[in-house]
């Protein structure tokens, strides 16, 4: 079974996403400050970041960074990440500048988005598949040319994709001959 083919591999990365956002938080006020953030600090900045994990998250949604195809689109993964962070330190200043809240961090959002945007390619690139491994699935791939050979080097040679290729079967002259090449 695939880690998209159930909703397990939407709820770890939406779990992890937060987790990222939190820490991401906690790691920025301590470069800022020097020091790890006392629990007044954490307290006038959390219920501002509540409100902004919720919109990152629905923008995340709406990207498509929690869809089932996007694990089979890892080169995909980097740029939709790099776009919804753009739009998300959008939303961050424009909150931060417009939004009645007790606190006007703009290094502190400076800092968090540079943080935020690092955890998240290692947890999305790198910590994720680990969490996700499933058992693979044995599959059969038909067709030749240069995308053919691309996606069977790819999938085989990941990790993060819940099958692999156990036979390539290149497409004969007619439909028979190809049949015949699968049952042999």
């Amino acid at each position: 079974m695939n880690r998209f083919s159930s909703p397990k591999g939407t709820i770890i990365l939406v779990v992890g996403d937060v987790a990222v956002h939190i820490f991401s938080l906690i790691i920025s006020l301590a470069i800022r400050y020097g020091e790890m953030p006392h629990r007044m600090l954490l307290a006038d900045h959390v219920p501002s970041f509540l409100i902004l994990w919720a919109c990152f998250i629905l923008v995340s949604f709406i990207a498509g960074l929690y869809d089932k195809r996007i694990g089979f689109i890892q080169t995909r993964i980097t740029g939709l990440l790099l776009s919804v962070q753009v739009i998300n330190t959008i939303l961050g200043v424009i909150f931060f500048y417009f939004a009645p809240v007790g606190i006007a961090p703009k290094a502190n959002l400076f800092i968090y988005f540079l943080v935020s945007t690092g955890m998240l390619f290692l947890w999305r690139m790198v910590m994720f598949p680990v969490f996700s491994i499933t058992r693979k699935q044995d599959a059969v791939l038909i067709g030749d040319g240069e995308a053919i050979a691309d996606l069977n080097s790819e999938i085989n040679a990941g990790f993060r994709y819940g099958f692999t290729f156990r036979e390539h079967i290149t497409t004969k002259s007619s439909v028979a001959e190809t049949v015949a090449a699968l049952s042999s």
